[in-house]
């Protein structure tokens, strides 16, 4: 059974998108500076449509820093590397890549959640706002 959550399918998702880590940041910054600025402008004068636009920009804000936070956390895999030493094999070898394998099935399973959390905040976000 191939799980679509692993970290060596993350890792491949990761090395694929590491030209982008740098300005996802970037983005990431940037627009939450912007939600800040924009935030103390925010009264209870103002129209559900900017208030809308001001959420969409903290959520595009913290979308990109997850996923930079993913690129970051599964561009270099510990465990890849120890695997490849483990030819030389010795039982505190065996030790660590274990260790390495859980602690990235860990980040694997925390990602899984992480990834689309900040869309689906978003989405309740925009419910509260509409209809609260």
């Amino acid at each position: 059974m191939k799980l679509y959550f692993s970290p060596q399918t993350f890792h491949t998702i990761a090395t694929q998108l590491a030209d982008r880590r740098w300005r996802l940041l970037v983005w990431s910054f940037s627009l939450l500076a912007l939600f800040a600025l924009i935030q103390t402008q925010i009264t209870s004068t103002t129209p559900n449509i900017l208030i809308l636009i001001s959420l969409l920009i903290l959520f595009s804000g913290l979308q990109a820093l997850v996923m930079g936070a993913f690129i970051f956390f599964f561009l270099h895999l510990p465990s890849l590397k120890q695997a490849s030493q483990e030819n030389k094999s010795n039982k505190q070898t065996g030790y660590w890549l274990k260790f390495y394998q859980t602690v990235e099935w860990c980040e694997a399973t925390l990602f899984f959640i992480l990834l689309p959390l900040p869309c689906l905040t978003f989405f309740y976000a925009v419910y509260v706002v509409l209809l609260g």
